[in-house]
């Protein structure tokens, strides 16, 4: 079993970040200063509260793809699907993401390959929307980090978390605010009153029957979530839907394996070990992988 540190007990905003370690009690605000300690490391952090779980795909302090559950790409697939012009490599991300046991960094590397669609970008923010606003809406999540220099060669759009999360801040306090019945974008609404006018409506009767969330709701009517959000609290009001609570989630986060990096390797030898030591944080620390071999010094051989 996995051991677990609090927040409080082990100081990881300052810097200490155990690798692969649970760590609990982190407030999404705490979340970003986490991110903002990690320095130039590369990595995905997973991010998981009681009813589901995330994945941010960072580099720094930037965030280049965020994901929501155990499956990749969601719901960057479900936002490319309705975007123009579409991508030229859907369908292969589709494959690839729902192959088994799928490798997330070529899953990330075949996104990267879309750079040149003018749809991509939008895509990539639409889904950092989604995800970091679910987590803003989130009291405390657990925390675990897998760090993966390599994540660190993709050339993909990359966005200040920091930033990002401070811009979603006053919509968070619009949906604490505003809405009565609805708490959180992962909520699902079950169709309650058959007989209302909206409910003769194919498209909203097909998306309330207690299986889709608001977020999937919102993507289907191609409108604003907090708006689709709205609506449906004052349905609610009505008792024409309900709002589902959240469900525990019944997935156990799964550890992240480190992919080999694709940097060259650079081989030092010396027979000083703290000339070593200092030439291997130097190369890690420009992105390569260091060999370090101590040479006792000899005679030149006689040739």
């Amino acid at each position: 079993m996995d051991a677990q540190v609090s927040l409080a007990g082990r100081g990881v905003a300052s810097g200490v970040t155990p690798k692969g370690q649970a760590v609990t009690g982190v407030t999404p605000a705490a979340l970003v200063e986490v991110v903002a300690s990690l320095g130039t490391a590369a990595g995905i952090l997973q991010v998981f509260s009681p009813h589901h779980c995330w994945h941010l795909v960072l580099v720094g302090e930037g965030i280049l793809l965020a994901e929501s559950g155990d499956r990749p790409l969601d719901p960057f697939l479900r936002k490319a699907k309705d975007v123009r012009p579409p991508l030229p490599r859907l369908a292969e991300l589709e494959r690839l993401a729902t192959t088994a046991d799928p490798d997330r960094l070529t899953v990330y590397r075949a996104i990267a390959e879309e750079d040149e669609s003018e749809s991509l970008r939008p895509i990539l923010q639409q889904t950092l929307y989604e995800v970091l606003l679910a987590i803003a809406l989130e009291t405390e999540v657990s925390i675990r980090w897998f760090p993966n220099r390599a994540i660190g060669t993709l050339s993909l759009p990359r966005w200040r978390l920091a930033t990002l999360y401070a811009g979603l801040l006053p919509e968070a306090q619009k949906w604490r605010r505003d809405l009565t019945y609805v708490r959180h974008p992962y909520q699902r609404v079950q169709l309650l009153d058959s007989d209302d006018t909206i409910a003769q409506v194919p498209l909203f009767a097909s998306v309330t029957g207690g299986r889709h969330r608001i977020v999937e709701i919102a993507d289907r009517f191609k409108q604003d979530v907090f708006r689709t959000a709205l609506k449906l609290d004052k349905l609610a009001a009505k008792r024409t839907v309900a709002i589902l609570p959240l469900s525990p989630s019944s997935q156990t986060p799964i550890p992240i394996p480190e992919t080999e990096p694709t940097a060259p390797t650079v081989c030092v030898v010396d027979d000083s070990p703290l000339l070593l030591q200092q030439f291997a944080a130097l190369l890690e620390q420009w992105g390569y992988e260091s060999l370090v071999v101590r040479q006792p010094q000899a005679r030149s051989p006689k040739w």
